[in-house]
């Protein structure tokens, strides 16, 4: 479905007509107060928007869109008689994908609107996102080794948003930039991260079936259905506890967060799902990993920082890596860069093979000025 605003009517029924005559469903409302509520039900292929419009204007309805549905990635084309380079420029700076000025040939409307579609694919919906303060860079650098993660890392702070590629758990440095980009969120105290996996790429196994005809409109995309899981870490002592909220279908839709230890799962909780509506289940599992965070937080302190299992006799060699994993974070955090080298350093003696805690130690010998053997 395109969504498409616009306070004036003969625009609203000349853009639904060309845009239903190539085969897209539409909905079309006079102020984006309304197309808001609206958006808050359903989640469009595209919207379409006039900057111009009494009240609320084209760029505070981008700005409300993106505050009110941060997960989305809808992709947002300006319709508009405000036609100089300044305004163009303006509007994309809002977060537009593109711009189009009044009046415009029916045909590039189309061509437009395809291409945007076509650009957007179908959304790649996030697989967890978090908060950095409570979850920093390097967590999750391990955490995607340890799921053996294919796909990007989308950070934002301070005002910017950022990528990072992984392949098979392994962190791609090979573009241009991306190993100074690495070392500043490695030192990153707040903002956000999304985990986004990547899609299959069909179009590998060629066309099936007979090609689309010409003018056909492209083929619809299919909206993120699940709720985006949430990813936090909790530090007791020289320890560090993988608390991960997800919504689960099967054996029936539920919310589940688990809380990992050293590679093993130390504790589970589970509630059903509450609402078939995608964003009740969204806040469901919210609420859920806040719960659950604090229960661990709870059970650590009466347990005076110790683990919430009981602790084998003699730590074991992963046990002892986690734990200089811990103390080098905190050294880095901090900003006593030597004292993380060496402990990690120490670390990497007891698993070579550790891949993310290559990347620290890349990180830290960068900010020391050693350089690579």
């Amino acid at each position: 479905m395109i969504l498409v605003v616009d306070d004036d009517g003969l625009i609203r029924a000349l853009v639904t007509q060309v845009l239903e005559g190539q085969g897209w469903q539409v909905e079309a409302f006079a102020s984006p107060v309304t197309a808001l509520a609206r958006l808050a039900e359903v989640e469009p292929e595209l919207v379409l928007s006039d900057v111009m419009m009494p009240g609320m204007d084209g760029l505070a309805f981008r700005a409300e869109f993106a505050r009110r549905f941060p997960a989305r990635r809808t992709p947002f084309l300006f319709l508009s008689g405000l036609g100089t380079e300044h305004d163009q420029v303006r509007g994309l700076e809002a977060g537009a994908d593109d711009y189009l000025v009044k009046p415009v040939l029916p045909a590039l409307l189309v061509a437009k609107v395809r291409s945007l579609l076509r650009r957007a694919g179908v959304p790649r919906p996030a697989a967890f996102q978090g908060d950095l303060a409570r979850c920093p860079f390097a967590r999750i650098v391990e955490f995607c080794e340890g799921q053996g993660f294919t796909g990007e890392v989308e950070v934002t702070a301070e005002g910017r948003t950022a990528s990072v590629v992984f392949h098979g758990g392994q962190l791609d440095v090979s573009a241009a930039g991306t190993t100074a980009l690495v070392d500043r969120l490695f030192e990153l105290r707040g903002g956000q991260f999304r985990v986004l996996p990547a899609l299959p790429d069909f179009g590998l196994l060629g066309p099936a079936g007979a090609p689309a005809p010409p003018g056909a409109a492209a083929p619809p995309t299919a909206p993120q259905s699940h709720p985006v899981g949430r990813l936090s870490a909790i530090t007791a002592g020289t320890r560090c506890l993988q608390l991960q909220t997800e919504f689960t279908t099967m054996p029936h839709p539920a919310v589940v967060s688990v809380v990992v230890l050293e590679g093993r799962t130390v504790l589970k909780r589970t509630s059903a799902a509450v609402s078939p509506d995608r964003e009740e289940r969204q806040r469901q599992v919210e609420a859920h990993h806040a719960e659950v965070e604090q229960e661990v937080r709870e059970r650590l302190a009466r347990a005076g920082g110790r683990r919430l299992d009981e602790p084998p006799a003699e730590p074991s060699p992963t046990a002892r890596r986690d734990a200089l994993i811990e103390q080098g974070l905190a050294a880095f955090l901090a900003g006593d860069h030597r004292a993380a080298l060496e402990t990690w350093e120490a670390a990497a003696g007891l698993d070579p093979a550790h891949r993310s805690l290559q990347v620290n130690l890349a990180v830290v010998r960068r900010k020391l000025g050693i350089r690579a053997a």
